[in-house]
């Protein structure tokens, strides 16, 4: 089971400190505007 939260990476919820030894911020192409997509996903 997964769940998904969302917090303020310099002021964690009490109940998450001293709990993770990673944490991984992933951006994709989802995150650009439509129109760059095709051009973001040419290999150089």
């Amino acid at each position: 089971m997964v769940f998904y939260e969302t917090a303020d990476l310099l002021d964690l919820p009490s109940k998450w400190q001293e709990h993770f030894h990673l944490i991984v911020e992933a951006y994709t192409l989802q995150v650009l505007p439509s129109s760059l997509h095709a051009a973001e996903m040419k290999v150089p």
